[in-house]
C-alpha cells in the first residue's frame, strides 16, 4: 500500500527534489496535454493488435524523444514498428537502429529502448555505467529490477512493477523513484 502511495505522489511530482527529475515527470511521464504526433500514432494503431498497451508506450516514447532530442536511438530489433515511428515523431533527425549487443549502444546511441529483455542484468549493468545514456526497459526482468533498486546508477531512475527508465548522469548522485509507468 505504501508503494502505491509513493507511485501516486511521484507521478504528480510530489517528493521529487531534483529539478531534472521533476522536469522529466512533468514533461515526459505525466504530460496530460495533447502532443503533436498523437494523431499519427492513432492512425498507425488502426493496423495493430493490442492498441491500448502500445498507445501508452508510443506516446511516452514520443515525448521522451522530443525531450532528449537524441541523435541516435538503439532499440530491440523485435520492437513493434509503432514504437520506432513514435521515436521518429518525437525527433525527426534521430537515427533509429535495431541492435543485438550492448556494444551498439556505445557506438553513439544516447537512448536505448529494450522491449523484449534483449540483455540480461550483467549487460544492463555495463550500459548504466556509460555516461549520459538513457535506458527505457519495458518489461524488465526481475533480476534487473532487483539490481537497479539495490544499486541505482549515478543519475535519475524511475521504476514501476515492470518497467525501468534510467537517465545516467555522472555528475548527479544516484536517485531512484517508484512511479507508475505505462
Amino acid at each position: 500500500m505504501i508503494e502505491a502511495y509513493k507511485r501516486w505522489r511521484h507521478r504528480r511530482g510530489f517528493g521529487i527534489h531534483s529539478p531534472f527529475a521533476y522536469k522529466v515527470v512533468k514533461d515526459v511521464i505525466d504530460q496530460p496535454c495533447a502532443f503533436y504526433g498523437y494523431q499519427d500514432i492513432e492512425e498507425a494503431l488502426e493496423h495493430t493488435r493490442r492498441p491500448a498497451e502500445l498507445r501508452k508506450f508510443a506516446r511516452l516514447l514520443l515525448r521522451l524523444s522530443a525531450f532528449l532530442r537524441p541523435e541516435k536511438i538503439c532499440m530491440s530489433r523485435s520492437a513493434p514498428d509503432l514504437l520506432s515511428l513514435a521515436l521518429r515523431l518525437g525527433y525527426s533527425r534521430a537515427e533509429v537502429t535495431g541492435m543485438h549487443t550492448p556494444s551498439s549502444v556505445a557506438k553513439g546511441c544516447t537512448l536505448f529502448v529494450d522491449t523484449d529483455r534483449t540483455f540480461g542484468a550483467a549487460e544492463i549493468e555495463k550500459l548504466v555505467g556509460l555516461p549520459h545514456i538513457t535506458l527505457f526497459l519495458i518489461n524488465a526482468a526481475d533480476e534487473v529490477h532487483k539490481r537497479i533498486k539495490e544499486e541505482p546508477p549515478a543519475g535519475v531512475t524511475f521504476y514501476s512493477k515492470r518497467h525501468i527508465l534510467i537517465f545516467t548522469r555522472p555528475d548527479f548522485p544516484p536517485v531512484i523513484y517508484s512511479m507508475r509507468l505505462p
